[in-house]
């Protein structure tokens, strides 16, 4: 009967590998999905209710990207799609789950970078879906315009995406914004009788209700950490955002 689940995925698979690269991407995509069931499958024989629960979110995330193409009626690019199929792989089971956020310190910096190129991606995009072919003339519309909104857009959700691990930390007591060692602290709290600026340097240790730390230095609690992350989302979405505008200026 038309409209039936199997019809659904056939149409939705069908779609998927008629396009450039489509079959490429789909044995990426099959290959996720395997790596994340099987990792699925050893947390549950280990008992840790929360890895499974990551593992089931990760195999639905992987669906979002072709699921959206098929019901907006718009085509993606192989490579977008294998790129956030990629990223959620990348970013919930190596990162959260294998602990690559803690064993490589540059991971989070590579993934936020990659965040804005995907992001800048989706606002370029959205004008496409609003403009349709209007897009490709200059006549309807600047390419300036649309690089703006969508390096606007990616800023965006990076900033929330920041407010949202604040959240997260503040009201659920996690620690997505990971802790950063630094040994020059600035304050001017550390000097209020006069006012001015006290500034500590070659911090070493730092002492937490008398119990001392010795963590080589001071523990930032995420002000680092934020910063960085809209840094290198920034360098992304710039990145793309630039080649983005030629391309269509060229077009």
């Amino acid at each position: 009967m038309k409209g039936t689940h199997p019809n659904i995925i056939k149409d939705i698979l069908s779609a998927q590998l008629a396009k450039p690269g489509g079959k490429l991407s789909a044995a990426i995509c099959f290959l996720l999905n395997i790596f994340v069931a099987a990792a699925m499958l050893v947390s549950v024989f280990q008992g840790d209710t929360r890895h499974v629960l990551a593992c089931l979110k990760v195999l639905i995330l992987l669906m979002i990207p072709w699921l959206v193409e098929w019901k907006l009626k718009i085509e993606l690019s192989t490579v977008f799609i294998t790129g956030v199929q990629v990223f959620m792989y990348a970013a919930i089971i190596l990162g959260e789950l294998d602990s690559y956020y803690l064993k490589y310190p540059f991971w989070d910096n590579m993934l936020h970078t990659i965040s804005g190129f995907l992001c800048a991606y989706v606002g370029f995009m959205l004008v496409k879906l609003i403009f349709g072919q209007k897009i490709d003339s200059k006549a309807y519309i600047n390419p300036i315009y649309i690089a703006v909104f969508a390096f606007c857009l990616s800023m965006t959700i990076s900033v929330m995406w920041e407010f949202y691990e604040f959240g997260m930390d503040s009201l659920c007591n996690r620690d997505m914004q990971k802790d950063t060692i630094i040994h020059t602290i600035k304050s001017v709290k550390l000097n209020q009788e006069e006012h001015s600026l006290t500034v500590l340097k070659d911090v070493t240790n730092v002492t937490i209700d008398g119990t001392n730390y010795n963590l080589g230095g001071y523990l930032d609690i995420g002000l680092y950490d934020t910063m960085g992350d809209l840094f290198f989302n920034l360098v992304g979405t710039f990145v793309f955002c630039t080649i983005g505008y030629f391309d269509i200026k060229k077009d």
